[in-house]
C-alpha cells in the first residue's frame, strides 16, 4: 500500500518600491582672478667703433674679449700694401641689460558645486550643498 505524502513548495518574489529619491544638481560658476608672474629680459646693444689701426708684424691678431661687462669683437681686414698686413678695422662693443618686471594677467577660473537632494518620505526632504573643492563637504 502507498500513502501519499504531501509537500509544500516556496515561491519568493521581490517586487519594487520606492523608498526614496535622490536629485543632483550640478553647477558650473566662473570667477575672474588675475595670474602674476615675473618676466626676464634681457637687452643687447651693440655699437660700432672704428679704430682702423695696422697691426704690427708679428703682433698677435686681437681675440673676443669682455672689459668691465662689454664683450668687444674685433673686425679685422686684410689690406695690399707691398706685403699683407692685419688692419683692425672696427670693434663691436656689446652690452647686456636684464631688466625683471612683474606683469599680471586676468584668468577666467571655473568651479562647479554640487547639490544632493535626498528625499526618504514622501514629504520629508534633506538638501544640503556638496562642494567639488578639496576639504569641502
Amino acid at each position: 500500500m502507498t500513502l501519499p505524502v504531501a509537500a509544500e513548495q516556496v515561491s519568493v518574489t521581490a517586487a519594487p518600491r520606492v523608498t526614496g529619491v535622490v536629485r543632483v544638481d550640478l553647477r558650473t560658476e566662473t570667477v575672474e582672478d588675475n595670474v602674476t608672474a615675473s618676466l626676464t629680459r634681457t637687452d643687447v646693444a651693440v655699437e660700432r667703433r672704428e679704430v682702423d689701426r695696422m697691426l704690427a708684424p708679428g703682433e698677435e691678431l686681437p681675440r673676443i674679449r669682455t672689459v668691465d661687462g662689454v664683450t668687444i669683437v674685433p673686425v679685422l681686414e686684410e689690406r695690399l700694401v707691398v706685403e699683407t698686413r692685419s688692419f683692425l678695422k672696427a670693434e663691436l662693443l656689446i652690452t647686456t641689460t636684464t631688466l625683471s618686471e612683474d606683469v599680471a594677467t586676468p584668468v577666467t577660473l571655473r568651479r562647479q558645486t554640487v547639490e544632493v537632494t535626498r528625499t526618504s518620505a514622501p514629504d520629508q526632504a534633506q538638501r544640503g550643498p556638496i562642494s567639488s573643492q578639496p576639504g569641502e563637504n
